[in-house]
């Protein structure tokens, strides 16, 4: 239940009571400056018309929108303000606007007022999605737009993040401890307390700074080694860089180094049919998105070019961390459905020996320009692509 008390306690000054708290109010019937517990609030209006603004000062979010609700018999004005979360279906493109505090759809008055008034911001809002949900899926095709040229480069110490202690203020000395020697013995235990306190934290800082010094010198070394050809070293370097690679969808590799020189990969690709098969388009007019199902060769095509990019992206990494790495044999697979046993099992979709001399000779300044795809090609590759973009089984090196 709301409950609202306000007494006039001087011309164009208001002071309020609300459930939430105290409120004062500065200004007349054209304008003023509200005071609250939910913030300030500057406003304005010609009274008689409708006509107002009104904005909150030191808060607000690009979400949040506001609509007026005017009535020209009453000439009063309702504002709406609130903060909306957009949802689009994708498979369907319905799309849901939703209050994003409680979660719930807007009431029908609310969504009409709302439409009216700020339909062009909500469409281009409705825009940016689209946009993002299609880019989305393109990304697939270009995971190697990151990779950098195969150049050894020094390890880069991580710099240590704690907070060196401070030593609290310690209790001064005042005309009672100079009177009332109990007072002054009670100041000196609180100030040993203090200081044995601020040693321990000094001490506990000093011990982690020099673990992190410790650690990052071994790290060091380790980067050293794996880039002359240690194998062991080359082993942990590898296995670190992969852990921080966030794949869009389950990518499992594995692999065996037969020397310093030749590294050999084994992808295990995610399924075509984790793939999202649809393009989205806002609607003409309205708040509606159009959602279509891509034909089955743009999403065969869509798969074949992820998979390709993906042995762009691992090539690029090893070359780079591993300056003795000369030849890199990545082969990757997917699982299918057999016919004729009705068990899943690997098959492999393609198989590439890459070299170090050729693989430099790539575009690393735009790698975004190059075709995985096509890349692949200039290198020894085994793979069976049907015109429809079919990927067929085929035996790896």
């Amino acid at each position: 239940m709301r409950f609202r008390k306000s007494i006039k306690i001087a011309p164009g000054i208001r002071f309020s009571a609300t459930h939430r708290g105290l409120g004062v109010r500065l200004g007349g019937r054209g304008g003023g400056i509200s005071f609250s517990p939910s913030g300030t609030r500057v406003s304005a209006g010609i009274p008689g018309t409708g006509l107002s603004w009104s904005e909150k000062i030191g808060s607000g979010s690009s979400n949040r929108l506001r609509a007026s609700s005017s009535s020209l018999n009453s000439r009063q004005q309702e504002h709406i303000e609130i903060q909306l979360q957009i949802v689009i279906d994708d498979e369907t493109g319905e799309v849901q606007l939703l209050n994003s505090r409680t979660g719930l759809h807007l009431d029908s008055s609310t969504l009409k007022v709302l439409k009216q008034q700020q339909g062009d911001v909500i469409r281009e809002r409705l825009g940016v999605m689209v946009d993002n949900i299609n880019e989305t899926r393109e990304s697939l095709a270009i995971l190697h737009g990151d990779i950098e040229a195969p150049i050894a480069q020094s390890y880069k110490a991580k710099s240590f993040n704690g907070e060196q202690p401070i030593l609290p203020d310690l209790p001064a000395k005042k005309l009672v401890h100079l009177v009332w020697p109990p007072a002054e013995k009670r100041r000196q235990k609180c100030i040993e307390l203090i200081s044995s306190d601020y040693q321990n934290a000094v001490s506990d800082w000093e011990n982690a700074r020099k673990q992190h010094e410790v650690l990052q010198e071994s790290l060091r070394l380790r980067h050293l080694y794996g880039q002359q050809g240690d194998l062991q070293s080359m082993e942990a370097l590898l296995k670190e860089a992969l852990e921080e690679i966030e794949w869009p969808y389950e990518t499992l590799i594995a692999w065996d180094f037969l020397s310093s020189h030749e590294l050999k990969i084994d992808v295990d690709f995610p399924e075509i049919d984790m793939f999202p098969a649809r393009r989205a388009a806002l609607a003409a007019r309205g708040f509606k998105v159009n959602v279509r199902k891509l034909a089955a060769k743009e999403l065969s095509e869509l798969y074949a070019r992820h998979v390709s990019s993906i042995g762009l992206k691992l090539a690029a990494l090893c070359f780079q961390i591993m300056p003795t790495i000369q030849k890199i044999t990545l082969s990757g697979y997917s699982q299918r459905l057999d016919r004729s046993t009705g068990h899943e099992k690997d098959e492999y979709l393609y198989s590439v020996r890459l070299n170090r001399d050729a693989w430099q000779l790539l575009n690393f300044d735009s790698p975004k320009d190059i075709d995985a795809y096509d890349c692949l090609g200039n290198f020894d590759v085994k793979r069976k692509v049907l015109t429809s973009w079919t990927m067929k089984p085929i035996e790896p090196f």
